[in-house]
Formats: structure tokens, sequence, C-alpha cells
């Protein structure tokens, strides 16, 4: 998989359940993209112990607040468990 280079950052309060790829996130890319996006890195700072859903995986993250995913893979899919305040970095 190639990366094209685009950056993004969404943040703020993120709703329980609701998938930023519909949502925070199609807005910043729908400029370069019209279709939904695929993201393949991320960077996310949350309180400890947030809990997001990545492609349907339960991730909880840590003390340092940091969760942060450097190997290319295909992110369909990121939500937050509960209603959270965070800050997202993505590549897509």
């Amino acid at each position: 998989m190639i990366l094209n280079g685009r950056v993004g950052q969404v943040s703020g309060s993120f709703d329980k359940d609701k998938d930023l790829l519909d949502n925070e996130i199609r807005e910043k890319t729908k400029k370069y993209d019209s279709e939904r996006p695929t993201l393949l890195k991320i960077g996310i700072q949350a309180p400890e112990g947030t809990v997001i859903i990545l492609n349907d995986q339960e991730i909880t993250i840590g003390k340092t607040g940091v969760y942060e995913l450097d190997c290319i893979v295909p992110i369909t899919s990121l939500k937050f468990k509960e209603t959270t305040k965070a800050i997202v970095d993505f590549v897509y």
C-alpha cells in the first residue's frame, strides 16, 4: 500500500459509537477524495483508559494518553466507545 502523503487532524468531543470516517474525518478528506476515506496511520491523544474501536477491535489507550499506529494498516472504521474529548491525527 502506498501513502499519498495527505495528512489531517480532527479534535474535539466525539460522540459514542459514531464512526469518525463517516463524519469528522470525511469532512476533512472530501476535498481530495470523493470516496469514504481509508486511513493508513493514526495517532490519538485522549484520556487514559479511553476505549477506541478500530476496525471492530477494542483498544484501550494506556497511561500516557497516546495511541499510535505507526505501521501501515488500512483503517476502515474508527469509533470511541464513550463520548470522548480527543485529538486524532491521520494519514490517508
